[in-house]
């Protein structure tokens, strides 16, 4: 894997992040004591930081802090934003070529009966228009466990037994045009 950058993120005005991330293959985010970090590989920073100028975020180079010790890894299956100064919040976001976003669509869409072929056909042709992109994510909260415990995190599922549960969390998909990433990283 290639080197990593860490962005210092501020939103400046609004604009339509999950659009122009949409044409990057890969960028992380991360909310960490209330300030909004950027994850990229070192190789795409000349893009990312021009993607996110586009869509109203600053971003300049600095380190992330080190989280604190004790935290514990939970999956949330939403990209619902949650601001808490004892959670690290991380979202992944990558988008997939074409033809993956097409079965994810096909997968997505695979209702009873074919009852939504028509959604189906339209967001298949959606993206062979480029009306709209698919975006694949997945999020992590990183929260003491009592807090874990007490919290009512919608959806939240605590990585326990597994090690390596966070790498192999299943991504979820969204459209660009639902704006979800816009929403998590402004609030």
């Amino acid at each position: 894997m290639s080197e990593e950058l860490t962005l210092r993120a501020r939103v400046v005005r609004d604009g339509d992040l999950d659009r122009e991330i949409a044409g990057l293959p890969w960028i992380g985010f991360v909310r960490h004591d209330g300030a909004l970090f950027i994850r990229c590989a070192a190789s795409s920073a000349e893009d990312v930081v021009a993607a996110l100028a586009r869509s109203g975020i600053a971003a300049e180079p600095a380190p992330l802090r080190p989280s604190r010790p004790g935290l514990r890894a939970a999956i949330v299956p939403n990209p619902f934003p949650l601001a808490s100064p004892a959670i690290v919040a991380t979202v992944e976001v990558r988008s997939p070529a074409l033809g993956e976003a097409i079965d994810l669509v096909q997968a997505l869409t695979g209702g009873l009966l074919r009852r939504r072929g028509r959604e189906r056909r339209d967001r298949i042709r959606a993206l062979l228009r480029r009306d709209d992109q698919l975006l694949s994510w997945r999020r992590v909260l990183w929260a003491p466990p009592a807090v874990l415990r007490a919290a009512h995190i919608a959806g939240a599922r605590p990585v326990v037994f597994d090690g390596d549960g966070v790498e192999h969390a299943p991504e979820r998909v969204t459209f660009a045009g639902s704006a979800n990433v816009a929403r998590w990283a402004s609030a």
